[in-house]
């Protein structure tokens, strides 16, 4: 029973889910193979939800690519472990969107014309139509469409039930191996205490690669990367909304997207701690007392870079997006009692760009998700860095 092992397995299995899953949603923009439809906007509401992108695919491939990284030799050690919980339950939230969005687009059916009107004819038929297909020829273009939305969409529902089932149990497996160690070498050197004397203390020197601040600090360095990464993209597509430039040129931007949260607070003051916490990991250069003292003020910019980017995000959620209103450019949701966020039938309200309340949504609460993920990793490293000032990196293996 390997924990590390198990986390190589799972983050192999995770590789080709996240394949099928960007696949589905991309076809899924093609209704009959014909760009046509995608062009004049004649696309299944779900299938803009981006479950299979996004949350199928984006949010578990991060994960799958950590977790594989943990399972290398010489890596995997409990720290590593215990961020792989935080990076599996990110994926059991992107597998669980996705197996939303997917039921909904096999209980609504897809958008086709019926009766010479686009339409989503079997929406609140409580899905009778899927055993029913006389139905079906309801639809008279695209051609075969029921057929193409409910193969695509159920794939993404099978599939997005095998991503959080990998995902859950590679949370239960991380925490085993934050116990009890990762087990990747096959002679592991045992928990060897020794007392040495030292000017104003007796330290306790650990002979383990599984508790080390050094690979740790290798370990979250490594992980804020791809966070760091996330939050700029996301932050820059925010710049086009529906994918035009007009938008931009025009001045007709949310203004929260303009606060740049996650290019300056979750990708700037993000990266440069993930830049020197990395090296804190190398021995030689700054992996020792010192340089595990600055990575805890590295962190702290990082932390507060993070909860920018959350307060942005929160806000951005919070007031909705700049859109047109009529004939008005105005932000609708702003100081509404109810929440625009759990009621849909609001969204039509914004006319133009299209489908911007989805387009916001999307995007700041990806935000929300990763700047929380680095506010919790940059905390971690501020007490590694402080136990590898008062201990050591242990990057050797002698006494620390």
């Amino acid at each position: 029973m390997c924990s590390g092992g198990c986390s190589r397995c799972i983050g192999v299995t995770l590789y080709p889910l996240v394949l099928i899953s960007i696949i589905c949603n991309i076809v899924l923009f093609f209704p009959g193979w014909d760009v046509k439809y995608a062009k004049h906007g004649e696309i299944t509401q779900e299938v803009r939800y981006m479950g299979g992108l996004v949350g199928g695919g984006l949010m578990v491939l991060i994960p799958a690519i950590y977790l594989n990284l943990t399972s290398q030799q010489g890596s995997g050690n409990r720290c590593e472990m215990f961020l792989s919980i935080l990076f599996a339950a990110m994926g059991v939230a992107g597998g669980l969107y996705s197996f939303i969005v997917a039921v909904l687009g096999l209980d609504n059916g897809p958008l086709c014309k019926y009766g010479g009107i686009w339409t989503t004819p079997f929406k609140n038929s409580n899905s009778t139509y899927l055993a029913d297909y006389s139905w079906w020829e309801n639809c008279t273009e695209p051609k075969n469409v029921v057929q193409f939305n409910i193969g695509l969409f159920f794939t993404l529902l099978v599939t997005s039930c095998l991503q959080v089932l990998l995902c859950a149990i590679q949370m239960i497996n991380g925490l085993f191996g934050c116990l009890f160690g990762a087990c990747n070498k096959a002679k592991q050197e045992g928990f060897q205490l020794k007392v040495t004397q030292q000017s104003c203390f007796t330290a306790v020197s650990f002979h383990s690669d599984n508790m080390c601040t050094g690979k740790c600090s290798r370990c979250i360095a490594v992980a804020l990367y791809p966070l760091a990464l996330i939050s700029i993209i996301c932050n820059i597509v925010l710049f086009f909304p529906g994918g035009d430039v007009k938008y931009a040129k025009d001045g007709h931007i949310t203004e929260e997207v303009k606060y740049m949260g996650g290019l300056v607070g979750g990708g700037l003051m993000v990266l440069l701690p993930a830049l020197y916490i990395h090296l804190t990991a190398k021995q030689g250069c700054c992996g020792n007392r010192c340089g595990m003292f600055l990575s805890i003020a590295f962190a702290a910019v990082g932390v507060v870079g993070a909860l920018y980017s959350l307060i942005v995000a929160v806000l951005g959620l919070q007031n909705g997006p700049l859109c047109k209103v009529l004939l008005i450019w105005l932000t609708p949701f702003k100081d509404r009692d109810q929440s625009y966020l759990t009621d849909s039938t609001w969204w039509g309200t914004c006319t133009e760009p299209k489908d911007i309340v989805q387009f916001n949504i999307g995007l700041f609460a990806t935000l929300l998700a990763t700047s929380c993920l680095q506010v919790v990793v940059c905390a971690i490293q501020m007490i590694n860095g402080l136990f590898g000032c008062l201990c050591g990196t242990c990057m050797e293996k002698g006494p620390l």
